[in-house]
């Protein structure tokens, strides 16, 4: 359940993507949709249609889902050095 909402959350972040709260829904225009689909197709589960259990399911896995964006390896600086300007 964790791994689909991780990609739940990603795809409502799509180029193009509205979220329909009331349907619990990520609508893309026709062309968005189907340029997706054909380079991802196991997305379309997702894509124009209604996400059943999704408040559950987000309830459950948490709304702001850690989807590695932001992510560090173990060779990035963990802070900037700081300059003193004096």
């Amino acid at each position: 359940m964790e791994e689909e909402a991780t990609e739940i959350v990603k795809l409502k972040d799509l180029s193009g993507a509205r979220w329909d709260e009331d349907k619990s829904m990520i609508v893309l225009d026709h062309e968005h949709y189907t340029n997706h689909v054909k380079a991802h197709p196991e997305d379309e589960q997702y894509l124009n249609k209604t996400i059943i259990h999704y408040k559950e399911m987000m309830y459950i896995a948490g709304g702001s889902m850690a989807i590695g964006q932001y992510a560090k390896d173990s060779s990035d600086p963990l802070s900037t050095e700081v300059v003193n300007l004096e």
